[in-house]
């Protein structure tokens, strides 16, 4: 009650040296417990810049258990773009080699196609190294399955078909693997149907499964 007394009298959004914010510095600390107090004072801006032009996002990258903290923040913006150089945590994450946090940002939404001086996030992976092409085929599979999305919405929409919801899931990406498509429409007695289509890493139908199909999408 003490500490929530405090944060509605303060403004926590005043900065100190290099433009940090308090919650800057909790989060360049790895405050944990004070990142998620400070997230939720009153009138906090939650993607302020430092001077070098960083979110909390983009600093967070360096240590997981911080940046689980800062993506757990209601109203965080993944796609947030370093002031200077367009970057996004994405970027940074890519550019580290670490795919931990290249995995919990494309979880949490971050696109993969964001450009900075020309560059993707995959193009910052260091392909010599371990971590670095298991980012690069991570978001590959995050590319193609950005392509299936598009393909199956556009077979829907040219057809017409009424779909209730459209799940996309991805399965693990590799040269005999594919991509899992899940659509479900509701029949006018109530009933709802399903459709398995498994697509190839080139996003070449391989297999259309399901009980009751929908209409030939293929």
């Amino acid at each position: 009650a003490m500490v929530r007394l405090l944060l509605e009298k303060s403004d926590c959004n005043l900065v100190g040296p290099d433009g940090f914010t308090a919650l800057h510095m909790a989060v360049q600390q790895g405050h944990v417990n004070i990142i998620k107090i400070l997230s939720k004072a009153p009138k906090i801006n939650l993607n302020a810049r430092n001077s070098y032009g960083e979110t909390i996002l983009h600093i967070a990258i360096e240590k997981m258990d911080t940046l689980n903290a800062v993506l757990a923040i209601e109203g965080i913006e993944v796609d947030a773009l370093q002031s200077q150089f367009k970057f996004t945590a994405l970027h940074k994450a890519s550019a580290l080699n670490d795919f931990e946090a290249v995995k919990a940002l494309l979880l949490k939404g971050a696109r993969f196609d964001i450009e900075s001086q020309g560059l993707q996030a995959i193009d910052l992976a260091n392909p010599r190294s371990e971590n670095g092409q298991k980012i690069i085929k991570l978001l590959k599979a995050n590319q193609r399955l950005a392509d299936v999305k598009r393909q199956v919405i556009q077979l829907l929409n040219d057809q017409e078909i009424d779909t209730k919801n459209i799940n996309f899931a991805l399965s693990k990406y590799g040269e005999k693997t594919g991509i899992i498509v899940v659509l479900s429409s509701d029949l006018p007695n109530g009933q709802t149907i399903k459709q398995q289509i498994t697509f190839a890493p080139e996003c070449d139908v391989l297999e259309v499964a399901g009980k009751e199909n929908l209409p030939s999408l293929f």
